[in-house]
């Protein structure tokens, strides 16, 4: 299994967390997706039979078995990007598969583990709270007031300022999300405090995990 990614957001769980999330979420592909698969392509009465089979042995496989079929794993902000190998002449024509599978990243003391699956929608009031005082802050801002005396007015450092004022500029439909409570799960304010927010919507939305999908390679 070939692992990539931490610099999209900042994660890079321990291999046993990883590993265990991503036999997890190709077993939970292939009984989700299981029809779509054994009809691709118009197989023959043989081929689809063979293909029954072999994913049944698939589901039931254990962790090694479920990652030796990954070529490629990438790690992204709220989703695991999976390719796995079909192979076998039965899947001429569909020789890999790619899974995207949303997660939460959590921690519990000093352990850490992948969620995975659409996590309700959640509000999150700090990060809520930060947004609204970066709106505020970049209206005092543009209406003439200067950053050092804000921060002062704030009771706060500069630099905590301008971290959190990056919130103001974030595209219109990351903001709906936190006010709804609908962004991804692994979001926080330290997310974007820590990140070095690009200006282009289309890029934000990219890196912080609103562009997700499963679908077949």
């Amino acid at each position: 299994m070939k692992r990539s990614g931490e610099a999209k957001g900042g994660l890079r769980p321990p291999a046993q967390t990883l590993e265990a999330a991503v036999a997890d979420a190709i077993k939970a592909h292939l009984k989700t997706s299981g029809a779509a698969l054994l009809s691709a392509g118009t197989p023959s009465f043989e081929e689809l039979e063979v293909r029954r089979a072999c994913l049944a042995r698939i589901t039931k496989a254990n962790t090694s078995r479920l990652l030796e079929m990954a070529e490629r794993v990438e790690i992204e902000p709220g989703r695991l990007r999976i390719i796995v190998a079909l192979q076998g002449e039965a899947w001429e024509g569909l020789d890999t598969i790619e899974i995207t599978a949303p997660f939460t990243h959590q921690r519990k003391g000093v352990e850490r583990k992948i969620v995975l699956g659409d996590p309700c929608p959640s509000p999150d009031e700090k990060l809520q709270r930060t947004l609204g005082r970066a709106l505020d802050w970049k209206d005092r801002i543009l209406g003439g007031e200067r950053v050092e005396a804000l921060a002062k007015d704030e009771g706060i450092s500069s630099r905590f300022l301008r971290d959190r004022l990056q919130l103001a500029f974030l595209s219109p439909r990351i903001m709906k999300a936190i006010l709804d409570g609908t962004q991804p799960a692994h979001l926080s304010t330290n997310t974007f405090v820590r990140s070095d927010i690009p200006l282009c919507w289309s890029e934000q939305e990219s890196l912080f995990g609103f562009d997700q999908e499963t679908r077949l390679a």
